[in-house]
């Protein structure tokens, strides 16, 4: 869901997406295993394709360890 909607904002390009998906991030990591973490990666960033990058890495990394 998390990517789906980052994505969706970035194909808009709408204003603050950048800040859009900061502030989304932190609701949708609560609860989360390592959300902390991931919070922590996405607001050192200053770009959306950056932020869609760690998040595709975070969640591709849990379900390795999951799996």
């Amino acid at each position: 869901m998390m990517r789906t909607y980052f994505s969706m904002l970035i194909e808009n390009e709408g204003r603050d997406t950048v800040g859009k998906m900061k502030q989304f991030a932190t609701y949708f990591t609560h609860g989360v295993r390592n959300g902390a973490r991931l919070r922590g990666e996405i607001y050192r960033v200053h770009e959306g394709r950056e932020i869609l990058d760690i998040v595709d890495q975070f969640f591709s990394s849990q379900l390795a360890l999951a799996g």
